[in-house]
């Protein structure tokens, strides 16, 4: 992840938190997109100016990566930890379906109905020419949550777990871009509810 310089150029507060602004990046870049934001909207939005920016991420792509990578590291990594990786009594077919109903059923109303950094920004950069890091940073994380689901699917005996990924992640993606399109928690509950039954009826 791209670090501030070492020294104290003009214009930069001499204590800014660089998690507080990477926050605040990661919101500006999940609620716009990352062409729908501006290095000045995420400066207005720190309480800074550009210039002040400018001497910390020399420019967007820079913000961009940190904010996909801090992203991962406080968001992706601990969901996939807390509950696809680690070991517990639960079925896998109850922690798949908790993690995909955790994500976007019950979410604050700070972050609800926003789909999710990783697959917003995979769509938007889906073919696009872009720094290649960007890609690579996407990629990155949406691998982290392949490693959790595969886990849990290898738990699962009576499915194969590389053809049950790929059904897993076509319909997460389309879970998470209807949530944020109607938010509507019933339905997306039953969509759910309705998928599992369908992937693993075997055992249901």
């Amino acid at each position: 992840m791209p670090t501030a310089k070492s020294s104290n150029p003009v214009g930069r507060p001499k204590q800014l938190d660089l998690n507080q602004l990477l926050n605040i990046a990661v919101e500006q870049f999940w609620r716009h997109g990352y062409q729908g934001t501006s290095l000045r909207h995420i400066a207005s939005a720190a309480n800074m100016t550009t210039g002040a920016l400018y001497s910390t991420y020399k420019d967007k792509d820079a913000l961009f990566i940190a904010a996909l990578e801090h992203y991962i590291n406080t968001v992706i990594k601990p969901r996939v930890d807390n509950i696809l990786l680690t070991e517990n009594d639960h079925s896998p077919v109850e922690r798949i379906r908790y993690f995909l109903s955790s994500s976007v059923i019950g979410l604050p109303k700070s972050i609800a109905h926003q789909a999710c950094l990783l697959v917003n920004s995979n769509i938007e950069f889906s073919g696009a020419t872009a720094n290649h890091t960007v890609h690579t940073t996407i990629r990155t994380g949406l691998k982290y949550i392949e490693k959790g689901l595969l886990h849990q699917l290898s738990r699962q005996t009576t499915t194969q777990p590389q053809s049950a990924l790929v059904q897993i992640q076509i319909f997460m993606t389309g879970l998470l871009l209807t949530a944020k399109a109607q938010g509507q928690e019933q339905v997306l509950s039953q969509a759910i509810d309705q998928f599992i039954h369908n992937t693993f009826r075997t055992q249901q």
